[in-house]
């Protein structure tokens, strides 16, 4: 590791853990540190102890944020009523089902906060109202703590059936992650400017990126081949209507941040696809028994191809 990103780590470390002092929240954090790092980037010059810095960029906007949420969540207190009642007119469940598994097993696939929210989910038999009465907490909580924790599990137990093909075996932080990661990327493709990407590029050269013509884009799907490192296929669509794909392999370092090491869409062909069918292929079979390998995936790609360019 070079001095530079030796200098890149300590800083996003510093601002990680300063932000989760204060909100108590990996997700909150992570994205606090990446914002720290950027405006680094933006502003080293002027920065003579890039460290002290970090922390206090960091903690001033933990607490902005703080005082966001309390806000934010007053408001939905008072809303509650009105939420509940639209629930009961509805008759429709926010949180999917799940596969109730034992208690023994999902401490095994669970992280120690996911487990103790999981106890709680079957104690009251996933009841979320019930469940916030007895945690004191907002309805709107339980709904998004009952969908992390039911996506963790679900991702988990197909990573240890050996799943490796599809966006089901991905938990809920990488999910978030991969998503923010994709609505940057097209933002930054319209702009043609990678320069505020460089958390993500720090390990491929920007200016070789090639530039893609994204109106529109579909799910993703992925392919894990073990020690954190990843396959991404990406399917858009251009303003020519056809259905192409972004492909590209990344990493996960111990910061949980996404490293992208290849592009696979130049020098290589570039596969035109006139039928939406590919996407539906890509998707409709449950339990990532798809795309089980790089191999299977092209040879999806090339069963819907109409032309190849160089």
């Amino acid at each position: 590791m070079s001095s530079e990103e030796k200098l890149y780590y300590d800083i996003r470390l510093k601002a990680f853990y300063s932000a989760f002092s204060i909100l108590k929240n990996t997700d909150d954090a992570e994205d606090i540190a990446q914002n720290v790092c950027l405006k680094f980037l933006q502003k080293r010059e002027n920065i003579s102890n890039p460290k002290n810095w970090s922390i206090s960029v960091a903690k001033n906007e933990a607490y902005a944020l703080l005082k966001k949420q309390k806000k934010i969540l007053t408001g939905l207190d008072d809303k509650l009523d009105i939420i509940q009642e639209r629930l009961i007119e509805s008759k429709k469940e926010i949180v999917p089902e799940f596969e109730i598994i034992s208690l023994e097993e999902a401490k095994e696939l669970l992280s120690k906060a996911d487990y103790k929210f999981y106890k709680i989910l079957i104690k009251y038999n996933q009841n979320s109202e019930k469940i916030a009465k007895v945690t004191k907490r907002s309805l709107s909580y339980i709904y998004g703590i009952s969908y992390r924790v039911k996506r963790n599990l679900k991702a988990a137990k197909l990573l240890k059936e050996g799943y490796l093909g599809s966006k089901e075996i991905v938990n809920y932080n990488m999910h978030q992650n991969i998503l923010n990661f994709i609505k940057i990327l097209q933002k930054k493709m319209r702009e043609n400017n990678f320069t505020k990407m460089h958390n993500y590029f720090r390990e491929i050269e920007i200016s070789k990126i090639p530039i893609f013509d994204i109106c529109v884009t579909y799910d993703y799907q992925i392919h894990f081949f073990g020690n954190r490192l990843y396959d991404l296929y990406i399917p858009y669509k251009n303003a020519k209507d056809e259905i192409k794909f972004c492909i590209l392999d990344f990493k996960i370092n111990k910061l949980n941040e996404i490293i992208v090491t290849k592009f696979y869409d130049k020098p290589s062909k570039v596969l035109v696809v006139k039928s939406t069918k590919v996407i539906a292929e890509f998707t409709e079979k449950k339990k990532g028994l798809l795309i089980k390998t790089k191999d299977e995936a092209k040879n999806i790609l090339k069963k819907y191809s109409a032309t190849e360019m160089t």
